[in-house]
Protein backbone atom coordinates (compact mmCIF):
# COMPACT_ATOMS: atom_id res chain seq x y z
CA UNK A 1 0.00 0.00 0.00
CA UNK A 2 1.16 3.05 -0.84
CA UNK A 3 1.21 6.29 1.87
CA UNK A 4 1.77 10.02 1.35
CA UNK A 5 2.36 12.37 4.53
CA UNK A 6 -1.08 14.45 5.27
CA UNK A 7 -1.57 17.68 6.82
CA UNK A 8 -4.17 16.90 9.46
CA UNK A 9 -5.25 19.69 12.30
CA UNK A 10 -5.77 18.14 15.75
CA UNK A 11 -8.81 18.41 17.48
CA UNK A 12 -7.59 19.08 20.76
CA UNK A 13 -5.25 21.94 20.69
CA UNK A 14 -6.05 22.66 17.16
CA UNK A 15 -2.68 23.37 16.04
CA UNK A 16 -2.05 21.10 11.90
CA UNK A 17 0.18 18.30 12.23
CA UNK A 18 1.79 15.74 9.71
CA UNK A 19 0.97 12.53 9.70
CA UNK A 20 3.61 11.34 8.07
CA UNK A 21 3.83 7.77 6.10
CA UNK A 22 5.79 5.67 8.09
CA UNK A 23 3.36 6.29 10.65
CA UNK A 24 0.89 5.76 8.35
CA UNK A 25 2.38 2.27 7.84
CA UNK A 26 2.30 1.89 11.80
CA UNK A 27 -1.39 2.08 11.78
CA UNK A 28 -2.20 -0.24 9.24
CA UNK A 29 -0.01 -2.91 10.44
CA UNK A 30 -1.82 -2.29 14.15
CA UNK A 31 -5.17 -2.61 12.17
CA UNK A 32 -6.29 0.83 13.26
CA UNK A 33 -8.55 2.18 10.20
CA UNK A 34 -9.04 5.90 10.97
CA UNK A 35 -6.35 8.66 10.94
CA UNK A 36 -5.76 10.62 14.44
CA UNK A 37 -7.66 12.81 15.47
CA UNK A 38 -4.83 14.54 17.75
CA UNK A 39 -1.15 15.25 17.25
CA UNK A 40 1.50 13.81 18.96
CA UNK A 41 1.54 15.83 21.49
CA UNK A 42 -2.45 15.60 22.82
CA UNK A 43 -2.31 11.97 22.19
CA UNK A 44 0.63 11.36 24.71
CA UNK A 45 -1.04 14.10 26.97
CA UNK A 46 -3.87 12.01 27.17
CA UNK A 47 -2.21 9.08 27.25
CA UNK A 48 -0.86 10.20 30.61
CA UNK A 49 -3.88 11.75 31.86
CA UNK A 50 -5.33 8.25 31.47
CA UNK A 51 -2.40 6.30 33.52
CA UNK A 52 -3.13 9.15 36.01
CA UNK A 53 -6.90 8.41 35.74
CA UNK A 54 -6.12 4.51 36.56
CA UNK A 55 -3.59 5.32 39.58
CA UNK A 56 -6.03 6.66 41.19
CA UNK A 57 -8.37 3.84 41.14
CA UNK A 58 -9.34 1.54 44.26
CA UNK A 59 -11.03 -1.69 44.92
CA UNK A 60 -13.67 -1.62 47.52
CA UNK A 61 -15.87 -4.27 48.93
CA UNK A 62 -19.35 -2.45 49.12
CA UNK A 63 -20.28 -2.53 53.18
CA UNK A 64 -23.96 -3.10 52.16
CA UNK A 65 -24.28 -6.17 49.43
CA UNK A 66 -20.92 -7.30 49.75
CA UNK A 67 -19.92 -6.62 45.71
CA UNK A 68 -16.34 -5.84 44.75
CA UNK A 69 -16.30 -2.15 42.92
CA UNK A 70 -13.57 0.34 41.45
CA UNK A 71 -13.71 3.72 42.91
CA UNK A 72 -11.11 7.04 41.69
CA UNK A 73 -11.65 9.52 44.23
CA UNK A 74 -10.67 9.63 48.33
CA UNK A 75 -12.71 8.86 50.84
CA UNK A 76 -12.11 10.10 54.67
CA UNK A 77 -11.44 7.29 56.80
CA UNK A 78 -14.57 6.99 58.57
CA UNK A 79 -16.78 7.29 55.04
CA UNK A 80 -18.70 4.03 54.22
CA UNK A 81 -17.40 2.70 50.88
CA UNK A 82 -20.68 1.17 48.97
CA UNK A 83 -20.77 0.72 45.33
CA UNK A 84 -22.95 2.33 42.86
CA UNK A 85 -26.33 -0.04 43.07
CA UNK A 86 -26.62 0.66 46.44
CA UNK A 87 -25.54 4.32 46.54
CA UNK A 88 -28.58 4.79 44.19
CA UNK A 89 -30.90 2.71 46.01
CA UNK A 90 -30.01 4.67 49.42
CA UNK A 91 -30.29 7.77 48.01
CA UNK A 92 -33.73 9.85 48.21
CA UNK A 93 -35.72 10.36 45.20
CA UNK A 94 -35.85 13.06 43.43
Amino acid sequence: MQFQDQTLECQECGNEFVWDKSEQAYFAKKGFKEAPRRCRACRAKKKQEQKAEEAKEKEITCKICGKKSIITQDLAPDEETICFDCYIKKSPAA
